[in-house]
């Protein structure tokens, strides 16, 4: 496997993110031998977003330092910067770059209140400010609402995991389409990282799941954080999976999983257990 088919993501740079962060915001010097442990390990792609909070300002300072080390994909949340073309560059004057490999809708709600932005963004990708547009997803159902409409975006960005798999019947039309597909939530925002037994009502239907991968995890000698990543890195139809991080020995321990790639020969088989479709459970947007 290529490590160059990780991106790194940015919303702890930038704020504190996920249910298993007990730490907060990671410090900018930190962030920055992040990146640079990133670039030096293969790694060319950082995804970031508007709504992190200073994430943008923080890899644009290290751009300004280091150059175009990075392809950035960045997400737009319209109606809050003024127009489109006035979020894009807000962002490229942030993070110091001249054009974005990828710009694509921070919610798909978005796009459906207005679908005539869609054409917003097209200007720009022709304009050279933007490489690429898309969408980030979180319903299966999003998909054929926009391929209903003749709609091809370049990406897509969707939720996948050994618990969360509801997109993978669509792999093979979104290729089929020539669309990347950029995978987020590997681990259920950390989630899978904690106790079982110290789960919140809401979450405790993923209690004997858990309990199953840190078995099947026990079995095989194949940490928890390394069958979540390399089962997305596996794929064939995933082009990009987006990890985040909360601090720089966590980045290098999580690039230690392809120190167990023969072995997940044998995990793949066992995973089937772990599907979980209920959508109040596998999208952390609805823990809340």
């Amino acid at each position: 496997m290529n490590k160059s088919k990780i991106a790194l993501g940015s919303a702890q740079f930038g704020m504190p993110y996920g249910v298993n962060n007990q730490r907060g915001q990671i410090p900018k010097a930190e962030i920055f031998e992040i990146l640079s442990l990133g670039r030096s390990s293969g790694l060319h792609m950082i995804d970031t977003a508007a709504a992190y909070g200073n994430s943008e300002e923080i890899i644009g300072e290290y751009l300004r330092r280091e150059g175009s080390v990075y392809d950035v994909v960045s997400k737009l949340s319209k109606g809050k910067d003024g127009t489109i073309r006035e979020s894009a560059a807000t962002s490229l004057k942030k993070l110091g770059v001249e054009k974005l490999y990828g710009y694509i809708f921070h919610a798909f709600s978005d796009y459906e209140k207005s679908p005539k932005v869609w054409d917003e963004l097209g200007f720009l990708r022709s304009e050279g400010i933007i490489k690429k547009i898309g969408f980030s997803l979180y319903y299966p159902h999003e998909i054929e609402y926009f391929t209903e409409r003749r709609v091809v975006p370049d990406i897509v960005q969707l939720p996948y995991s050994v618990f969360d798999r509801r997109f993978e019947p669509f792999f093979d039309r979104l290729q089929s389409f020539g669309i990347e597909i950029h995978i987020r939530s590997v681990f259920l925002q950390g989630l899978i990282f904690k106790n079982p037994e110290n789960l919140s009502a809401k979450l405790s239907r993923l209690k004997d799941k858990l309990v199953l991968l840190n078995k099947i995890a026990l079995e095989f000698g194949v940490p928890v954080f390394a069958i979540c990543l390399n089962f997305a890195l596996r794929n064939s139809y995933i082009d990009k999976v987006v990890v985040g991080v909360d601090s720089l020995a966590n980045f290098k321990e999580l690039l230690t999983c392809f120190e167990y790639e023969d072995a997940m020969e044998k995990v793949m088989s066992k995973l089937e257990g772990l599907i979980e479709n209920d959508e109040k459970i596998v999208l952390p947007v609805n823990w809340i």
